[in-house]
């Protein structure tokens, strides 16, 4: 069983009020067919908003201003979103909301008959039938691939200061911890960099240990610890909704989840990492072998 963090959308456009929870941290709004949160293309360009979910709240970021993003009735351009806040672009009103964890299966026995309504009305209000809707289950089978588990970090990992000297760990921690807080900033467009922050943000807090700022040091242990949680919940997320794809022979969408987990595994090289790379060319035969 796997479990994700979810975003939900509260949507008001010409008196229809819609709620939408999409199973990511991390959400585009637009009117790009890419776009998890789909509007009509007057109301907002092709990709005009990042909503993020992260310790401390939900966080947002206009990609783009024209058409112009209000706050409660002020200009928009990045910031957090409070459980009152609103937002408007176009016509449509929006509010965002973090709800509690769900578990995510791979594979069950069916799909509801109510999972099957709530797609069918999304459907036919515009809303682009990639959002996953929580709790939807697929009952086929898996073709022709073996998806191996894995996880991020393994549960026994950890850190040493980089800096081995008692007197100059203190800059060295600042120093990572300024690095780790950049990564950090381009999770949501860059996994790889916020893999490589919670690294940061652990060998920071062993620095700040040796240099006897306790209270630093776990600090940075709890920013580690929290972007790692969230972290997981999108990579766990994506390999729910891979092998979706491969059991449904959606191959397109596939190799679309494929490279996003990609994206989390860069920077390393190893077995899961070789075998996502062989898949993504699985997939591309395959998905050649279904065109006409």
């Amino acid at each position: 069983m796997l479990e994700a963090s979810a975003l939900k959308f509260t949507i008001q456009n010409s008196g229809r009020t819609q709620e939408l929870c999409v199973d990511s941290v991390s959400v585009r709004v637009g009117s790009g067919s890419h776009c998890e949160i789909r509007l009509e293309p007057e109301d907002a360009s092709v990709e005009q908003l990042w909503v993020n979910a992260r310790a401390g709240g939900v966080f947002a970021e206009a990609r783009c201003l024209d058409p112009p993003i209000l706050l409660n009735g002020s200009a928009f351009v990045q910031g957090r979103l409070l459980p009152d806040s609103v937002l408007k672009l176009g016509r449509v009103e929006i509010s965002v909301d973090v709800v509690e964890r769900h578990s995510l299966k791979g594979n069950h026995s069916g799909t509801t008959n109510a999972s099957r309504r709530a797609l069918y009305a999304l459907a036919g209000v515009g809303i682009p039938l990639s959002i996953l809707l929580l709790g939807l289950r697929t009952g086929t089978t898996r073709q022709d691939f073996e998806i191996p588990s894995q996880t991020l970090w393994s549960d026994n990992e950890s850190s040493q200061c980089p800096e081995p000297e008692r007197s100059s760990a203190a800059a060295r921690a600042a120093e990572l911890s300024s690095q780790a807080e950049s990564g950090r900033e381009r999770t949501a467009f860059s996994p790889e960099d916020g893999v490589r922050a919670v690294e940061l943000y652990a060998q920071a807090a062993a620095c700040y240990a040796l240099s006897g700022a306790g209270a630093r040091a776990e600090q940075a242990s709890l920013e580690a610890k929290t972007l790692r949680h969230e972290l997981s919940a999108r990579f766990h997320v994506h390999q729910v909704r891979l092998e979706r794809a491969l059991s449904n022979q959606h191959y397109d969408r596939a190799k679309l989840e494929v490279r996003a987990l990609l994206s989390f595994v860069r920077r390393r090289r190893d077995a899961y990492s070789d075998w996502l790379a062989a898949l993504d060319r699985q997939i591309i035969t395959k998905s050649s072998e279904q065109s006409p």
